[in-house]
């Protein structure tokens, strides 16, 4: 019993902790410091690989500093519709449609873009 309890404790404390990261990388991100943002965004995966909010903002950073290759593995994860939340659908397939059309690939990007609208999930998304 108390190994369980000690458990919960951890799991409680781990996860208050990565989401103060995460609003950190907003913050950082929002600050254009987006160098920052996919440093310390990097680490944090080892934590949560798959986490969609985690990867949809690296992959902003990585669109605004005009990575844009590097910038669609993690936004395909933030667009993800299963168990996500729909603004971070819209603003990580936003980002793909921005780093699609750049890429030259005029038809992807205008796809995900209507994709996107059509979540309306956010006034500016």
């Amino acid at each position: 019993m108390k190994r369980l309890i000690l458990l919960l404790v951890v799991l409680l404390f781990t996860t208050s902790l990565f989401a103060q990261n995460i609003d950190k990388l907003e913050r950082l991100y929002s600050k254009g410091k987006y160098d920052e943002v996919i440093t310390l965004g990097i680490k944090e995966l080892k934590i949560n690989s798959f986490h969609p909010k985690l990867n949809m903002i690296i992959g902003r950073a990585y669109t605004e500093t005009q990575q844009f290759d590097k910038a669609i593995p993690y936004l395909e994860k933030g667009a993800i519709s299963e168990y996500n939340d729909r603004w971070v659908q819209a603003w990580s397939k936003k980002s793909l449609g921005v780093c699609y059309y750049y890429l030259n690939n005029f038809q992807k990007s205008e796809d995900l873009l209507n994709e996107c609208i059509k979540l309306n999930a956010t006034e500016n998304s």
